[in-house]
């Protein structure tokens, strides 16, 4: 099973999300959803009620979420060995040039801006999971 974990505190967000990438990421692969920062470290960290669950193949992280911010998750993750590998898609509305700049530098993959119309938004979401469940090579399963 590959799991996409998704950081959205946005639940219009994560809706349009899903429908957009219904299909998208293929057979074998689900989407897992959680709603702030903090959330996002427990199950990346498997603690309480995530513990034993599978590390994620793919994070796409919002930078502004309550209670820990997308960018301090991100900077975490990059600081632990075990999470640093894991590829992280910024997908936010924001468009601060200190975000996206802040965002590479930490070591996002990339920083995709949310789209406004569900047209726009379910390209993007079929496009990122193109690229990342079909043309490249994720690290295989440890």
């Amino acid at each position: 099973m590959r799991t996409v974990l998704l950081a959205e505190d946005s639940p219009s967000d994560v809706k349009l999300f899903q429908l957009a990438c219904a299909d998208a990421f293929g057979p074998g692969s689900r989407i897992q959803v959680v709603s702030d920062g903090r959330e996002a470290l427990d199950y990346l960290h498997q603690r309480g009620e995530y513990e034993g669950v599978d590390l994620p193949k793919l994070v796409i992280l919002d930078v502004n979420m309550p209670r820990i911010g997308g960018l301090d998750v991100l900077a975490q993750m990059k600081e632990d060995a075990e999470l640093k590998a894991i590829p992280v898609i910024v997908l936010s509305s924001g468009a601060a040039e200190s975000d996206i700049a802040k965002a590479y530098a930490i070591g996002a993959c990339c920083y995709v801006r949310k789209p406004l119309d569900f047209s726009a938004f379910e390209q993007t979401c079929k496009a990122i999971a193109r690229f990342w469940m079909g043309t490249v090579t994720l690290p295989a399963e440890t």
